[in-house]
C-alpha cells in the first residue's frame, strides 16, 4: 500500500510540473510575436546549450567554448580528438536543422532514426564506420552509476521493437493533434519515448544522444523549446532511467526531472523575450577566449623600423625598381625628357628628402629613421610626337606604412592594404605594374591629335 501511495505522490508531482510548463507556454504565447534578434538569440542558446550537454553526458572532450568555436566553423579544435570534433560538427548540423523545423506534424520513421544516426557519428576504424545508421548486430550493455550491468534489447529484438515504438509514437502524436480522447500529453509522450528508446537501445552507439534529439523533435512539433542536461545532472539522469531499467521502477520521477529541465528552457525563452541576460555567468570571458583560438596564432604586427626594413628588403624595393623600369622600357621614345623622383618622407616632422634611387635605396634599407612614407614619381615630359600639343604624363606610386599595416597606392589602385607579417606576391606587384602601364597608354592616346588635325 505504501509503495502505491508514493507512486501517486510521483505521479501528482509530474501533473503539477506539466501545469507549470503550460502555464509558462501561456506566458509565452502571450508576448505575441517574437522579433528577429530575440529568435536568433534563442535558438544560438539552445543550440549551444543542447550540443555541448548531450554530447558531454556521452564522454565528448570539448567544453562549452570548443563547442562554441566547432559551431562557427573552427573544426581545427587544438588538442582534442578528431572524432569528438566531427562528431559535435554532425550533431549542430542535425540539431540546426530540427530546430528550424518549428511546430508542425513532423513524422519519426525508423529510416529518419537511422539518418539521424548517420549525421551525428563518426568513426575513424572502418569496421566501427559500417555500423553507422544501421541497428546493432552485437548485444549492447551500460554498467550504470552504481556499477550495475544494464541489458538492452537483442540485436534481434531490435527491428521489431523500432518498428513498433515508431507505430505508437505516430499513432499516440496523431491523437493529441486530433484531441481524441484519452490522448496523452505532448509532453507524456516525449518523455516516455525518450525512456522507450533507450531501454531499446537500437546502435551499436550514439543511443543517449538520438534519443535526447528525437525527444526534442517531439516537443518542439508541439510547440516547446527543447530540453538539455547539464554535466553536474548527468547522474541523476542516469539514475532515474536506472531506476526503470534495472529494478522495474515507475517513471515518474524521470518524468518530473525531465519536466524540470523543459521549465528551465520555458524560462529562457520568457527571460529572452523580456530582455534579461540569457548566457551563463562566464559564457562573456569564454567567448573571448573562444575566439582567441579561433583567429589563430598569428599576431598582427606593428610597425617597427626593422620590420620595415624587412619588408623593403625582401619585396618592395624589387618592386619600385621594376615599377621604374617598365615604365621606362614600355614609353621610352615617345617623350622628350624623363625623370625618376624619390621621396622618403619621415616622422615626427614630416620632413621629405628627394634622393637619387641609390641613395634612396640606401636610406630605406639600411637607416629608416621613422619613414611612414615613400614615394617614387616618374614624370615624362615633351610627348615628341605631338609638336604644338605637347603634353606630359606622370606616373605616381606611393607607399604608406602605418601604425598596424602598409599600404600601396597608386594611378590605378586607391590602396592596397598588407600587415607586417605579409609580402607583396608577384601576382599582386605585375598587376599594378600592368594596370598603371595600361593607364598611361589609354591618357596618351587621348592626348595625342595627329599632324594636320
Amino acid at each position: 500500500m505504501g509503495g502505491r501511495l508514493v507512486f501517486v505522490h510521483l505521479y501528482m508531482a509530474f501533473l503539477d510540473t506539466i501545469k507549470q510548463i503550460e502555464h509558462l507556454q501561456q506566458m509565452i504565447s502571450a508576448s505575441g510575436t517574437m522579433s528577429e534578434a530575440v529568435q536568433k538569440k534563442i535558438i544560438y542558446k539552445f543550440r549551444l546549450e543542447w550540443n555541448y550537454t548531450s554530447n558531454n553526458l556521452e564522454g565528448n572532450s570539448l567544453t562549452r567554448m570548443e563547442t562554441r568555436s566547432v559551431m562557427i566553423g573552427n573544426v581545427t579544435v587544438e588538442g582534442k580528438p578528431i572524432r569528438d570534433i566531427m562528431e559535435m560538427k554532425g550533431h549542430d548540423e542535425v540539431i540546426t536543422k530540427i530546430l528550424k523545423l518549428g511546430q508542425g506534424e513532423q513524422s519519426i520513421s525508423e529510416k529518419f532514426i537511422k539518418e539521424i544516426h548517420t549525421g551525428i557519428m563518426y568513426e575513424d576504424d572502418p569496421e566501427k564506420r559500417a555500423l553507422i545508421g544501421k541497428w546493432k548486430n552485437k548485444p549492447n550493455y551500460l554498467l550504470n552509476y552504481r556499477g550495475e550491468r544494464i541489458d538492452f534489447a537483442t540485436p534481434e529484438e531490435v527491428p521489431e521493437k523500432m518498428h513498433a515504438l515508431v507505430n505508437w509514437v505516430n499513432a499516440e502524436a496523431d491523437k493529441i493533434r486530433r484531441n481524441a480522447k484519452h490522448a496523452l500529453h505532448p509532453i507524456q509522450l516525449a518523455f516516455r519515448f525518450h525512456l522507450d528508446y533507450v531501454t531499446i537501445h537500437p546502435f551499436y552507439d550514439g543511443n543517449g544522444r538520438t534519443a535526447r534529439i528525437f525527444t526534442n523533435l517531439i516537443l518542439i512539433s508541439f510547440g516547446y523549446p527543447p530540453l538539455y542536461i547539464k554535466p553536474e545532472e548527468k547522474e541523476a539522469y542516469s539514475g532515474y532511467l536506472a531506476d526503470v531499467q534495472v529494478y522495474g521502477g515507475e517513471p515518474d520521477l524521470f518524468y518530473e526531472f525531465m519536466g524540470q529541465a523543459l521549465l528551465r528552457s520555458e524560462q529562457i525563452v520568457l527571460d529572452a523575450i523580456e530582455g534579461k541576460e540569457i548566457e551563463e555567468p562566464e559564457d562573456v570571458f569564454k567567448e573571448i577566449e573562444m575566439w582567441k583560438v579561433m583567429l589563430g596564432k598569428e599576431e598582427i604586427l606593428p610597425r617597427t623600423d626593422e620590420r620595415i626594413r624587412e619588408i623593403y628588403n625582401l619585396s618592395l624595393a624589387d618592386f619600385l625598381n621594376e615599377y621604374r623600369d617598365k615604365m621606362k622600357s614600355s614609353f621610352e621614345g615617345l617623350f622628350l625628357d624623363w625623370s625618376v623622383t624619390e621621396l622618403v618622407n619621415r616622422m615626427p616632422r614630416s620632413i621629405s628628402s628627394i634622393l637619387g634611387y641609390q641613395e634612396f635605396n640606401k636610406v630605406v634599407s639600411e637607416a629608416i629613421n621613422d619613414i611612414f612614407e615613400l614615394e617614387m614619381d616618374v614624370s615624362m615630359n615633351g610627348f615628341r610626337k605631338a609638336h604644338l600639343n605637347s603634353f606630359n604624363q606622370l606616373a605616381q606610386l606611393k607607399i604608406y606604412f602605418d601604425p598596424y599595416q602598409y599600404s600601396i597606392t597608386s594611378l590605378t589602385v586607391k590602396k592596397l592594404s598588407k600587415t607586417y607579417n605579409e609580402l607583396l606576391t608577384e601576382e599582386e606587384k605585375k598587376s599594378i605594374i600592368r594596370e598603371d602601364v595600361k593607364h598611361i597608354f589609354e591618357n596618351i592616346k587621348k592626348s595625342y591629335i595627329p599632324n594636320g588635325h
